[in-house]
Parts: C-alpha cells; sequence; structure tokens
C-alpha cells in the first residue's frame, strides 16, 4: 500500500507544478519574534528566492534600479502608452507614430515582444489610454471607432466592441480583469463585463 501511495504522488506532483500560477509570490516568516517577508518568483518552470538575487548583482535579474532589457526594435515607432501587470509579470504597450501596434512583454523575457496586433490605437496625452488586469487575463485598447479586449496568451482580440460613434476612446480594465470602462470623445461611457457583453451605457457630455 505504501509503495502504490508512492507512485501516486509521483504522477500527480508534476500536475500540481505545472498548474501553478506564475508570477511573484510573498511569504511571511516570524523570525526571533520579527515578521519577514519572503519573496519568490515562479516563471513558470522553478521558484527563484527574489532576496537572495538581490544580493547577487552577477545574476541575469536585476535589483529594483537595474537595467533588465530593451527593446531597440522600434520601427521607427514610439510608446504612446504602456501599463505593467500588477504581478509584475508582464509589460502591454501601444506603438504609435509608424508601424502602429500593439505589443505584449514578459518581463522577466527578453526584449522581444511575446505578441504584436498590428492597429492603429487613439493617442492621448499622458499616455494614460491602456488597461492591463492583475495577471495580464485582461488586457484593453481603444481605436478611433472600437475598444480591444486581449489577453496574454493569444495576439487576437477575444472581444472586439464598435462604438456607435466613431472619434476614439480610452479603455480601462479592472483588477480581476471582470469589468472594462471605456469613455469615447463623443461623451459616451460603456462598461463591459469580460466576454465582451454591455453591462450599460451613460452619456457624459456637457451639452
Amino acid at each position: 500500500m505504501i509503495r502504490k501511495t508512492f507512485y501516486f504522488l509521483l504522477l500527480i506532483f508534476p500536475v500540481v507544478v505545472i498548474s501553478k500560477e506564475v508570477g511573484i509570490f510573498l511569504e511571511e516568516k516570524i523570525i526571533n519574534g520579527k515578521k519577514f517577508i519572503h519573496h519568490t518568483l515562479f516563471d513558470g518552470n522553478k521558484e527563484i528566492s527574489l532576496d537572495e538575487i538581490s544580493k547577487t548583482p552577477s545574476l541575469s535579474f536585476c535589483p529594483e534600479t537595474g537595467l533588465i532589457w530593451v527593446d531597440r526594435n522600434h520601427r521607427a515607432a514610439i510608446v504612446q502608452s504602456i501599463d505593467i501587470t500588477d504581478d509584475g509579470m508582464g509589460i502591454f504597450a501601444n506603438w504609435y507614430l509608424n508601424n502602429e501596434r500593439a505589443s505584449f512583454y514578459r518581463t522577466i523575457g527578453s526584449n522581444s515582444p511575446l505578441w504584436e496586433y498590428s492597429g492603429s490605437f487613439y493617442w492621448t496625452y499622458g499616455g494614460h489610454s491602456i488597461g492591463a488586469s492583475y495577471n495580464g487575463s485582461g488586457l484593453v485598447l481603444s481605436s478611433q471607432s472600437s475598444c480591444y479586449y486581449w489577453n496574454k496568451n493569444s495576439s487576437f482580440p477575444i472581444w472586439i466592441y464598435n462604438y456607435p460613434i466613431t472619434g476614439g476612446g480610452i479603455s480601462k480594465i479592472s483588477y480581476d480583469g471582470n469589468y472594462v470602462a471605456s469613455a469615447t470623445i463623443s461623451g459616451d461611457l460603456f462598461l463591459f463585463d469580460k466576454e465582451g457583453n454591455l453591462i450599460w451605457q451613460a452619456n457624459f457630455s456637457e451639452g
């Protein structure tokens, strides 16, 4: 019976490891009556202690102020808007001016994006016209005519909502990725669920 149980554990253990979410995790430890927080990064294959890495500058993962990578393949474009997922694992960017596109990167990956989507998205001052959920399960941008919703796994939009009146808009997403709000320059505010269903619409124009 013990041998059968051992083999059963060997079979299920890889499944447990693979199913673990990629991200940065915090663990509280009490040492000599004092509370310490231990930071661990799981990259999909192994766990890495960020506390130990920060003490070793020669390692590839740098401390807070270190340069990890630079994407110089701009193709005569500039990054107009950018957002980073709250788990620290993903970067979502909107390239503007030439070869316009949306790009998604892994922070601990390389300077090559995981995916790109060719398209012209609405330009705003301040670079705030972009949204990413906590772990990249939802990513949003608006064009002159539509709201786009992706996730980190694919460049193909999960859904696209076409505004009744074109002209541009700004889209944001909730922390958990379940809700998207879009405001257009025509004075309309839209709220969607993560499936792209319109929950409600309101007009906020001064006229």
